[in-house]
C-alpha cells in the first residue's frame, strides 16, 4: 500500500518510516517546514529518512507559524499552536498531498493519542469526511507507532544507518534539558 508519512525528522518518524516499509507498504514522505530554531537541521533529518526509508519525499513550507510555543525573536509577528493543534494542521495538508498524489492513506510517528485530547480522534473523523465528500476519496490516518513505548521505538531504531543523523529538539543547539534531549543522552545518540 502507498502511505504518505508525515516525517518530522525525528526518532519516531524514522522508526514509522521503518516499520511501514517493513510492513511492504510503499512510503513517500512529506515534511511541513515551520518557523523554529532547528528547522533547518529538522529538514535534513527528514530528507535523510526520507533517502533511506521512502520512495519519495516532499516538503511544504508553512510562513509565520511556530509550533509547540518555541520562543521567537519576535512574538507578535509568529503565532504559536500545540502539538495537537499542529498534528490536525500537519494531518490536513498530507491528506490533500496525498489525494493529489493518488494515495489514500496518511500516517505520522504519534504513539500515543492521549495528549491530544478529545480534538484528535473527531477532527481526523470531520478531515475523512471533508475528503470524501471533497474530492470524492477518503483518507484513512495511520498510527504505526499507536500504543508503544520509547523502549519499542529505540528496538526498531536501533540499527539504522541513520539513527544518528535525526533530531528531536526543536532549538538549535538543542537544549539538553527537555524530553528528547535526556532521551538522546541516555540512549547516546
Amino acid at each position: 500500500m502507498d502511505i504518505l508519512l508525515l516525517n518530522g525528522g525525528g526518532l519516531d518518524t524514522l522508526a514509522a518510516a521503518m516499520k511501514l516499509q517493513a510492513e511492504g507498504n510503499t512510503v513517500h514522505s512529506l515534511h511541513v517546514i515551520c518557523d523554529m530554531p532547528a528547522a533547518a537541521k529538522i529538514q535534513a533529518a527528514a530528507a535523510a529518512i526520507a533517502a533511506e526509508y521512502c520512495a519519495s519525499h516532499k516538503e511544504v513550507t508553512l510562513s509565520g507559524l511556530a509550533p509547540w510555543g518555541i520562543r521567537e525573536k519576535n512574538p507578535f509577528t509568529t503565532r504559536f499552536f500545540s502539538i495537537p493543534q499542529a498534528q490536525i494542521v500537519f494531518s490536513c495538508i498530507a491528506a490533500s498531498h496525498a489525494l493529489k498524489e493518488g494515495i489514500t492513506a496518511i500516517a505520522n510517528g504519534v504513539k500515543d493519542r492521549e495528549p491530544y485530547g478529545a480534538l484528535f480522534e473527531p477532527a481526523i473523523t470531520e478531515l475523512h469526511g471533508m475528503n470524501r465528500n471533497g474530492f470524492g476519496t477518503p483518507v484513512t490516518f495511520q498510527r504505526p507507532l499507536d500504543g508503544l513505548q520509547m523502549a519499542d521505538v529505540l528496538e526498531i531504531i536501533k540499527d539504522s544507518p541513520i539513527l544518528h543523523q535525526t533530531v528531536s529538539c526543536l532549538q538549535d543547539p538543542p537544549c539538553g534539558t527537555c524530553g528528547k534531549c535526556k532521551i538522546r543522552a541516555s540512549q547516546n545518540i
